[in-house]
């Protein structure tokens, strides 16, 4: 290989690298140790994105060392299953992590896995709520129905809930991925709020936003929901029974994902499916003037 073959190509290879280390798919794979307990107070080394190294609250949600698997044919989510998981009480609570730096003017897609056992319980016993700046008046979850087969999905905007069934479960167990779209400002001081359910199996790895479906939920009317930037995302959950019960009636999340930056929403789709960051196309232009210089420099 010729010298300047070679610097083109190290060069090349250098600036791919740096590429996709500019790039963070904030995550939380509830990876807090090998000792159940209380989720408050303990810490985790997966900060990129973050403010903190912990969830800070209540300390009702408690912390299993046994990962939530979220299963779908031919195992087509990239999932962490290795790690730990969020399990509701029976009382309820709700902690709360803050971002950093915090997210304004852009798109923020972001996903997060859940599992019930007891989805026939009366309507609400069981809930999980992913809150928005940990606004109890912006959300986006799901929840018992009283229905062995059937959940409900509820969406919360400025303290006005949408709530409808959704199918996909068996004989009371069984969960899927809640799926996000956040617009800050999309239209002037307006927010939107986009929410997708998946519990049937596709390629989610390689799905684009047309895989998605149409939302279950958008807003369809002007709404200031969280303000100019999205600064902590907050959890409720609750059981209908205590971890340390015998009859299992109990609600789980795990991989929590968030995507955020200036990309294609298919970029983001792929981020939150997979957890591999995509290299934003300030880091690939900022790439190839390097290039170039590198290029110039050769020749002389």
């Amino acid at each position: 290989m010729k010298p300047t073959s070679f610097i083109i190509c190290a060069a090349i290879a250098a600036i791919l690298m740096a590429g996709m280390a500019a790039a963070v798919v904030t995550s939380d794979y509830f990876e807090y140790g090998d000792t159940n307990g209380t989720l408050v107070g303990l810490t985790t080394t997966n900060t990129a994105g973050w403010g903190a190294n912990g969830w800070s609250g209540s300390n009702n949600p408690y912390y299993q060392t046994n990962g939530l698997t979220f299963s779908t044919p031919n195992d087509v989510y990239v999932n962490t299953q290795e790690a730990g998981r969020m399990i509701g009480q029976q009382a309820g609570g709700t902690v709360t992590r803050a971002l950093s730096p915090v997210l304004d003017g852009t798109t923020v897609w972001m996903s997060i896995v859940f599992s019930g056992s007891f989805w026939n319980a009366t309507p609400g016993v069981q809930q999980i709520r992913i809150l928005i700046n940990g606004d109890t008046n912006n959300y986006f979850g799901v929840m018992s129905n009283a229905n062995t087969v059937t959940g409900l999905w509820h969406v919360a905007v400025n303290g006005v809930a949408t709530t409808q069934s959704f199918v996909g479960l068996q004989n009371g167990n069984g969960g899927g991925l809640m799926v996000a779209r956040l617009r800050t400002n999309y239209s002037g001081t307006d927010d939107s709020l986009a929410f997708w359910l998946l519990t049937n199996g596709f390629p989610l790895a390689s799905a684009t936003v047309t895989d998605l479906g149409t939302p279950l939920y958008e807003t369809n009317a002007t709404f200031d929901i969280w303000g100019s930037s999205i600064s902590s995302l907050g959890i409720y959950i609750k059981s209908a029974r205590n971890e340390n019960d015998s009859s299992p009636r109990w609600f789980w999340v795990d991989s929590l994902r968030i995507s955020s930056g200036t990309m294609s929403d298919d970029d983001h789709v792929y981020e939150i499916l997979t957890g591999v960051p995509v290299p934003e196309p300030g880091a690939v232009m900022l790439g190839l003037a390097g290039l170039l210089g590198v290029v110039r420099r050769s020749r002389r």
